[in-house]
């Protein structure tokens, strides 16, 4: 609450950070809000989660290769060598049906995405919520601070009018 405070005070002093309106200053709470931010990246992460869940649902690709080879030398009788080699590939593609063990991973997945969406919808809605009511605090004590500079020429204007009006 006080970085936001500050953030907000910061912003309104600062000249090259000049903040115009209050859009500006949501705008800065934003980038700079770590509630905000990690809400942000949880959700983010969780929305990964789902792609990986899903692969599952895909067909699967297997790739082998072999190669065998025999050297054997014979030493009974006439002296040979033979040797041969065995050059092996596979290929295997499989695509499941139905898993409810990997329907059951997709939904969870799913579930967790709708979840982190709420919070990070949540961490929004107070990142709104928390920068409003500091913007208008300091609006309102800023106010205070000026009125007892204004009071002075209020009260000067009065004063004339009623000079003015008892003439």
């Amino acid at each position: 609450m006080y970085k936001l405070l500050a953030l907000i005070l910061f912003s309104l002093g600062t000249p090259q950070l000049q903040a115009q309106d209050l859009i500006d200053i949501y705008r800065l709470a934003v980038e700079q809000d770590a509630e905000f931010r990690i809400a942000e990246s949880e959700y983010l992460a969780s929305r990964e989660s789902l792609p990986i869940a899903s692969s599952l649902r895909k067909p699967q690709i297997d790739f082998g290769a072999s190669l065998i080879r025999n050297d054997a030398e014979s030493t009974i009788g006439p002296f040979t060598d033979n040797t041969s080699n065995e050059i092996g590939y596979s290929i295997n593609l499989t695509q499941t049906i139905y898993n409810a063990e990997n329907r059951a991973t997709i939904d969870a997945a799913g579930a967790s995405v709708t979840q982190a969406r709420a919070e990070l919808e949540v961490a929004q809605q107070d990142l709104i919520l928390r920068v409003t009511e500091s913007y208008f605090r300091i609006l309102a004590s800023q106010d205070v601070l000026e009125l007892p500079g204004l009071r002075k020429p209020l009260l000067h204007v009065s004063s004339n009018r009623h000079k003015n009006a008892s003439k």
